[in-house]
């Protein structure tokens, strides 16, 4: 089963993390907090989009590129490029044109983070056209690398602060998955 750990490093200058069987153990979930009192405090559990830390997924959008319906579909796990699975996955609907979502967040988060993934079934991909756009009120705020064979995944953070509209796009359903991600208050 998982092991949970909080391990207080408030005197540390110097962390170092060892992980033996590189196969078998991952590491996940794994943050750094300013304060060790702070773990494991409950979240609000009253309005789900305003908690202190929420998946994009859970979040309602307004406006998609699907004009029937979302215009990601979104699947419990996804496998990356290197067999690695992540949790909480969004996918495009559309293989070929720009898949996007729209989210009303009425400037309540600093902060969105997440992975972009190289799926793993098309993991010799080579299209020149696969990427991931975010917007923020209609500004372009951060776009990623091509996602081709032999990708990376891709972390992004980005500052989301007095953003009123956000909207996630992404280019090739079949290649590209969003994992993880979350907004954070």
């Amino acid at each position: 089963m998982p092991v949970e750990f909080n391990i207080d490093i408030s005197k540390i200058d110097n962390l170092k993390i060892v992980i033996f069987g590189s196969k078998a153990i991952r590491i996940v979930d794994c943050r750094l907090y300013k304060s060790f009192d702070n773990i494991n405090e409950k979240e609000p559990t009253s309005d789900i989009q305003w908690k202190n830390k929420v998946n994009l997924y859970e979040l309602d959008y307004f406006n998609s590129s699907n004009t029937s319906g979302n215009g990601f579909d979104y699947k419990d796990y996804a496998k990356d490029n290197l067999g690695i699975e992540y949790t909480n996955c969004m996918i495009g609907k559309n293989s070929y044109s720009e898949n996007w979502q729209d989210y009303y967040i009425d400037s309540h988060y600093s902060e969105l983070q997440g992975r972009i993934i190289l799926n793993y079934d098309s993991r010799s991909a080579n299209y020149k056209d696969s990427y991931v756009k975010i917007y923020g009120d209609d500004n372009l705020l951060y776009t990623s690398g091509l996602i081709t064979a032999g990708k990376e995944p891709e972390p992004f953070f980005i500052n989301i602060e007095n953003i009123d509209k956000l909207k996630i796009s992404f280019k090739r359903y079949d290649t590209i998955r969003l994992v993880n991600t979350y907004l954070y208050k």
